[in-house]
């Protein structure tokens, strides 16, 4: 009889213990929020990004009328809006598949400590801090081909482990925001092309569908709808921010303008060529203040193409 009650305690003591512990993982899994942020990217009105790219200098992108501006220093210049949403966007949809660690002296592992962190991001709507978050270091199986990334809140201890490359989207630098436009036309509407490469000249007039020279010879259909096909969404790679114009020959400077149906201004790039420079042209356009500096093949030839080669 003793050894029956015995075990009528056990029991009953072992079926409330996997009771409690079966309650108490579905309370911890409820008190787990996937969601890290919940922000209306239409609000937001300013983000600091501090990055390793930069060396943790501030980079400042703050809403202005219905685009964005980007600043660095001393240098202030428009904001690619589709990149400054897709930061947004990514931050929306961040999701933690679960929590790392939960103790700070365990960021050094996951990259998230000041002197190991890719990046700190701060995003504000008006006043009003709506993101402040560090971002870690990111894991790659080779055998899933799945990647990993860590981040955490500044205001708690606790590092998340995110499916996917956000890490590696959020801690992309300054030159990733700017504007890196150079050309942006509708080659069908272009009626004449002007190159000015030192002392020549050359002039491209269309007129019945037909591309020629200014001394009417006529250029290659193909070669022309190539050459201007290339100029319709041409963008500039390498910032040359501390290029003045005064460092380049004046005698070496070129120019191409482009005019057209439906422009209410011409379009000009102008080119400068630097002796003895790895990138030996610096180049910039009317629809962008910034410099790009370039090589040979991959830019000036792009741009400036003579009847030779258009015929």
């Amino acid at each position: 009889m003793k050894n029956k009650t015995l075990w009528i305690v056990f029991s009953v003591l072992l079926v409330l213990y996997l009771l409690s512990q079966l309650l108490g993982g579905q309370r911890a899994e409820r008190s787990f929020n996937p969601v890290l942020f919940s922000l209306d990217t239409a609000a937001v009105t300013r983000i600091d990004l501090y990055t390793r790219a930069d060396s943790f200098e501030r980079v400042r992108i703050e809403k202005e009328g219905a685009g964005w501006m980007a600043s660095m220093g001393s240098i202030r210049t428009p904001a690619e809006h589709d990149r400054v949403m897709a930061l947004l966007e990514q931050l929306l949809e961040a999701k933690a598949q679960r929590i790392a660690a939960k103790k700070a002296d365990r960021w050094p592992n996951f990259e998230l400590d000041e002197a190991s962190a890719k990046a700190h991001v701060v995003v504000m709507a008006g006043d009003q801090t709506v993101v402040d978050l560090w971002v870690g270091g990111f894991r790659f199986n080779q055998q899933t081909r799945a990647g990993t990334s860590f981040l955490r809140k500044s205001e708690a201890d606790d590092v998340y482990a995110l499916d996917g490359f956000i890490s590696m989207g959020l801690a992309q630098g300054f030159d990733s925001y700017r504007n890196k436009t150079l050309l942006r036309l509708n080659p069908e509407e272009l009626t004449q092309v002007e190159l000015q490469l030192g002392a020549q000249s050359f002039n491209y007039q269309k007129t019945g569908g037909q591309w020629t020279t200014q001394d009417g010879a006529p250029l290659d259909s193909t070669k022309m709808a190539q050459y201007l096909g290339g100029l319709a969404n041409f963008n500039g790679n390498q910032f040359a921010d501390g290029f003045a114009e005064d460092q380049a020959n004046v005698q070496s400077r070129q120019r191409l303008v482009l005019r057209g149906n439906n422009m209410a201004a011409a379009l000009e790039v102008d080119c400068f060529a630097l002796s003895g420079a790895a990138q030996p042209f610096v180049v910039r356009s009317s629809l962008n203040p910034a410099y790009f500096s370039g090589d040979s093949p991959g830019l000036y030839q792009r741009l400036f193409k003579t009847p030779l080669n258009l015929q």
